[in-house]
């Protein structure tokens, strides 16, 4: 009876894992795929084992039950903190709430340390940069007023390293919003654009050295003149750019990847 007992507890937790990994996007497990592994191999089997049926999605791959719950747990655990580490809408949210957090005087150590560490570890083509430039300057009236020399030069650092970047990248933005004033007329009132922004937006787009979040304005906007001209065609190479830049990390977040595999099923269904 304690044994059968046991056995259903156990399936019911591997219900609950299955429905985690059933959650879980091509993209997604490609982060897992690349990722460190762990010294122990049953966590790797399981970890194989998701990637598995992620990417091949067959009924016969399952997970071994005769392996400690606890590491199922674990590796669920680490698999959402790893694809939360590459999603740019969850580190947007982060850097309002430190600004929110760095104006009102209610910032912790700890967040001032990852604040910090970012500082030496991005750069213009960072997906968010327009916002941590800004949040960087917001932070570095707080550690000047507070004489904090070995910080405030840390981040003075980077906000005279990167002003051209920033203000560049506020440029493009701007020009983006005055392509977008052109396309929607184009669309709405059937209005001729008063110029052909398909190039220039393709050289946002392609853009290395730009923030992400500019790129991928640019690349929406592109596949907005594709659709009014009802030519995918243009775009051909640039999906396969933009799933790319999903599979690194730098573009990706769930919303991001589901609007961009919602744009491949309407491409190839038209």
């Amino acid at each position: 009876m304690e044994e059968l007992l046991y056995n259903t507890v156990k399936k019911q937790k591997l219900l609950k894992f299955n429905n985690f990994v059933e959650a879980i996007l091509p993209h997604e497990a490609y982060f897992l795929k690349h990722s460190r592994r762990f010294d122990d191999e049953e966590k790797n089997q399981i970890l194989d084992t998701i990637i598995l049926k992620v990417l091949k999605n067959e009924p016969e791959i399952v997970f071994d039950e005769n392996i400690d719950k606890r590491k199922y747990s674990y590796v669920k655990d680490w698999c959402s903190k790893l694809i939360d580490h590459f999603d740019v809408d969850k580190m947007l949210g982060k850097l309002f709430q430190w600004e929110h957090q760095i104006m009102t005087d209610t910032i912790v150590p700890e967040t001032e340390k990852e604040l910090l560490k970012l500082s030496k570890s991005v750069n213009a083509s960072y997906f968010n940069f327009v916002k941590l430039y800004e949040v960087y300057r917001v932070y570095r009236h707080f550690l000047q007023i507070r004489l904090r020399h070995r910080d405030f030069e840390i981040i003075n650092n980077f906000i005279n390293k990167y002003r051209t970047d920033y203000e560049y990248s506020r440029l493009v933005n701007d020009k983006l919003h005055e392509a977008t004033t052109d396309i929607i007329n184009q669309f709405v009132l059937k209005k001729e654009p008063g110029q052909d922004w398909f190039p220039w937006l393709s050289s946002v787009f392609y853009n290395e050295t730009l923030d992400g979040y500019n790129r991928m304005l640019a690349w929406v906007r592109l596949v907005f003149i594709a659709h009014n001209q009802h030519d995918y065609k243009m775009l051909e190479g640039m999906f396969a750019h933009f799933d790319q830049m999903l599979n690194s990390g730098r573009f990706y977040s769930r919303r991001i990847l589901t609007n961009f595999i919602a744009n491949v099923f309407c491409t190839m269904h038209r």
